[in-house]
């Protein structure tokens, strides 16, 4: 049988399910709506627990580096900070993962890359005369 995560906002149930998992349990959100938990898959040497992350409709597997056969994720800030669990195949510990901050270009780049891109439509103009 299915396993299947929801949320219930303003009295609407919504199914949460990550793509291909047995089994979906949630187990956090933040202000800004991003939902974190725990799927369940099946593999060739069993199953395996895997923590995630759900935001703009997107998914995203979150593994700890030495988890060995599960991570789950219980909770994320409103910084998108996340803390979880995970399993070496010896023991459990806990884990606190702060997601890599978004690159923003520089305007040096940007005004590079614009003047590249004029320079290409002036000789395309040029030849095509």
């Amino acid at each position: 049988a299915k396993g299947h995560g929801f949320t219930l906002s303003d009295g609407n149930y919504t199914t949460v399910d990550y793509p291909g998992a047995a089994q979906t349990f949630i187990r956090g959100i933040n202000d800004s709506g991003t939902i974190v938990g725990e799927y369940t898959a099946f593999t060739s040497s069993g199953y395996m627990r895997y923590g995630f992350t759900l935001s703009g409709g997107n998914y995203a597997t979150v593994t700890y580096p030495d988890a060995t056969t599960s991570t789950t994720v219980f909770s994320i800030n409103d910084t998108g900070t996340i803390v979880g669990w995970y399993y070496d195949g010896a023991k459990g510990h806990g884990f606190q993962a702060v997601p890599p901050p978004i690159p923003t270009p520089e305007p040096a780049s940007i005004i590079l890359f614009g003047s590249g891109l004029m320079g290409l439509a002036w000789a395309r103009r040029k030849f095509q005369k």
